[in-house]
């Protein structure tokens, strides 16, 4: 592809909006008009300074930022900003969520949430542990309404 060195910059393929995971590394990439463009990123307009958190990379013609150890924290408006061009999308961050399966002690105190029957000792309940504030774990839709804080 041969490039004008006249030709002002421009977004090609714009940042896309992401979803990741607490705790997990996370690339946001757009591809410009021109290789070898400086661009600076911005996190909720507030300049991103390059440290072991957030990597900017540029290859040719694209840009990309790679977030490391993904916080909560890191939930924001992220923008690529190049010499006459810009893209912004949203990284949405969803809470680490561990799921174990544990040994009840009194079943039946449970339940109310899964069926009418109650269950036996052996049974087992799978557990949804969220680090995310109020985190909670609902019955069934067509069981009792009530809600169990975790």
């Amino acid at each position: 592809m041969d490039f004008l060195p006249d030709a002002p910059v421009h977004i090609v393929v714009p940042l896309q909006e992401t979803t990741t995971i607490e705790g997990e590394t996370v690339t946001l990439q757009c591809e410009v008009s021109k290789p070898d463009v400086e661009g600076t990123w911005f996190k909720d307009n507030l300049e991103v300074a390059p440290d072991d958190k957030f990597e900017p990379i540029l290859d040719g013609v694209f840009q990309a930022l790679t977030i490391h150890d993904v916080e909560l924290e890191d939930e924001a408006e992220y923008t690529i900003e190049v010499p006459g061009d810009s893209s912004t999308a949203t990284l949405w961050v969803e809470g680490e969520c561990v799921v174990t399966t544990v040994q009840a002690c009194n079943m039946r105190n449970f339940a109310k949430f899964f069926d009418a029957e109650s269950p036996t000792l052996e049974e087992k309940i799978t557990l949804w542990v969220c680090t995310e504030p109020n985190c909670k774990v609902s019955a069934p839709s067509n069981q009792d309404t009530s809600v169990l804080s975790v």
